[in-house]
């Protein structure tokens, strides 16, 4: 029992270093890209690019400590990786579908379609939400999922990785509201991607289809923005009712997946099993 305990603390409190190396490496390398002309065209894009290496530095550091490598952590590519990315994007387009036409269906909104030219800047803007979601999978659904899986059993994982995710927005400047409201939900439904996947690929594609249509129909802003949900001023029922009802139908189909998962795979730990 003491022997699981300390188990238990040394990898929590690794996992816990490796998300301070993560952030303190990322924060520097946006500090660094901040000099560089380009990113005053694209700002975002060199530090999502950034981001990206810090997570895969940090992920590798550890592992040189452990002594491990990325192919045990299922931090590599393969042949089916870019069919499971393309699984992955077509499935989160799916939910988000869904999402849209409950807000329309139950909001009583529409979609207004936005006149858009062909922008350099815009193209560039979406174009950072694939570093953005592959720099966020690999910090948290890679190295974190696998480790805190050793030693969890796959529910307090899932957690503890959701609430991670949830502080990362807050830091970011997110609201605690929307911080808990959507990375914390999403999180679950990413890190059971990656656990039944084995990998990221699947996870990412989901993430970063997610995050291109909230922007599409401005959720995230309006830059960029090909559609817009409108509402009736006399509306019976809030639209930000419904969109909070909707997170925690996703949050509750989340967590029944997750049970069906441990019982069907007869597991309680994560990926790392």
């Amino acid at each position: 029992m003491m022997k699981h305990a300390t188990k238990t603390s040394r990898v929590t409190a690794r996992v816990l270093l490796y998300w301070m190396t993560f952030i303190g490496v990322y924060i520097t390398g946006g500090v660094i890209c901040s000099f560089f002309p380009g990113n005053i065209h694209f700002p975002g894009f060199g530090n999502w690019i950034s981001g990206t290496v810090a997570a895969f530095f940090s992920t590798w550091l550890f592992l040189k400590w452990e002594k491990s490598s990325f192919r045990a952590i299922r931090l590599f590519w393969e042949k089916g990786t870019f069919l499971r990315f393309f699984k992955g994007f077509l499935l989160g387009s799916c939910i988000f579908f869904v999402i849209v036409l409950i807000l329309l269906v139950c909001g009583g909104g529409r979609l207004e379609r936005i006149p858009w030219k062909v922008d350099g800047y815009v193209l560039m803007a979406y174009l950072t939400f694939i570093p953005l979601g592959i720099m966020e999978e690999v910090a948290f659904r890679s190295y974190p999922l696998v480790r805190l899986g050793q030693v969890f059993g796959l529910r307090v994982t899932l957690l503890i990785i959701a609430l991670a995710f949830a502080f990362y927005h807050i830091a970011m400047g997110w609201s605690v509201y929307v911080a808990f409201g959507g990375p914390f939900v999403w999180s679950f439904v990413f890190g059971l991607a990656a656990v039944w996947s084995r990998g990221i690929a699947l996870p990412a594609g989901i993430h970063i289809s997610v995050n291109v249509l909230q922007n599409i129909v401005g959720i995230h802003g309006d830059k960029g923005l090909l559609w817009r949900i409108s509402f009736p001023e006399n509306c019976t029922v809030r639209p930000e009712f419904i969109g909070l009802s909707i997170q925690v139908c996703l949050f509750v189909a989340a967590l029944i997946a997750m049970e069906f998962f441990i019982r069907r795979s007869g597991k309680v730990k994560g990926s790392g099993d």
